[in-house]
């Protein structure tokens, strides 16, 4: 006997009602669960989210620090995004250092490198050596002519840039340094990217295919010349020894077989002046000569079916 369309309508019913009491049940427990874990931190306390949003809509890359001189909190970020790979590049979507301080400086962010209008990118805080905290950046710039209005910076190659914390709401206090010079030192190579050391504090710099090292040292030296002491070439920038151990299959010469007409993507006949048919055919991005001949038994036959002699 079939049931009735009352009775599907109260076996719905009791199984909405089910779900339903389930439902009140855990939303019951997880009341009780939070109302637990508020009493044992306090009546005053609450739960805090642990991923918090960034009022920095423009923000590609960027740092996180609290000072260790005023326990004030920064976000140092590169704001844009060069939208092509030219170097020594000015325009509109150069890539450039900004500040963001909650609480300070009217809760807006600042330009850090608005005096420069090449490319500032890739922060980082240096935090080791006593030296306090300074704020690691690449840049394409150099030093250029000095006057009454500053420094006028010129385009160079993209070399470690190094420059002391805290900021201003006018930007840096302190005059950038130059850690590296890739147009003096590496044929002009520039800085591809960087990364702190925090074991030894030193600076893993890649330039071109190759990995060098900046001892503590030496970024000591170069961010205060009056401690440099008169070992300082010992603490020069090192190329790091890297030893690939392979048979290199892949630079190998290899030969490889046409495969007719696989390979083949174009093909035309003509007349020789010598009485004959010839065929000009491209395959595998190369072009070759064969000749038409009405039969191929007579040819010796290999490896390769006698491809770039017969069609």
């Amino acid at each position: 006997k079939k049931p009735t369309k009352k009775a599907k309508d109260d076996a719905h019913q009791r199984k909405l009602d089910k779900q339903e009491r389930q439902r009140r049940h855990l939303a019951k427990l997880s009341a009780q669960q939070t109302q637990r874990r508020r009493s044992l931190m306090g009546k005053e306390s609450s739960i805090h989210s642990i991923i918090e949003p960034i009022p920095l809509a423009q923000a590609t890359e960027g740092v996180y620090h609290t000072s260790t001189s005023d326990s004030k909190s920064c976000i140092y970020f590169t704001r844009f995004k060069q939208s092509s790979n030219t170097k020594r590049y000015v325009g509109g979507t150069a890539e450039s250092l900004w500040a963001y301080c909650p609480t300070q400086f009217d809760d807006v962010a600042i330009p850090l490198t608005a005096d420069y209008n090449g490319t500032s990118k890739s922060p980082s805080v240096y935090t080791h050596g006593k030296m306090g905290d300074v704020l690691l950046f690449m840049s394409d710039r150099a030093f250029g002519k000095i006057s009454g209005n500053g420094t006028e910076w010129v385009a160079s190659s993209m070399d470690l840039w190094g420059v002391s914390l805290p900021v201003s709401s006018v930007g840096l206090l302190g005059m950038p340094v130059r850690l590296t010079n890739g147009a003096c030192e590496y044929d002009g190579m520039d800085l591809s990217e960087y990364a702190i050391d925090p074991a030894t504090g030193g600076v893993i710099l890649r330039i071109g295919a190759d990995l060098h090292y900046m001892s503590l040292e030496s970024i000591k030296d170069k961010l205060d010349p009056s401690s440099a002491n008169n070992d300082s070439k010992e603490f020069s920038i090192q190329q790091l020894p890297i030893a690939v151990y392979s048979d290199f299959s892949n630079m190998q010469e290899r030969l490889l077989p046409i495969q007719i007409p696989h390979h083949i993507t174009t093909i035309d006949a003509y007349s020789t002046s010598y009485g004959t048919v010839s065929t000009l055919l491209t395959a595998r991005g190369q072009t070759f000569v064969a000749p038409v001949i009405p039969d191929t038994k007579g040819i010796p036959q290999t490896g390769y079916g006698g491809g770039g002699r017969n069609m």
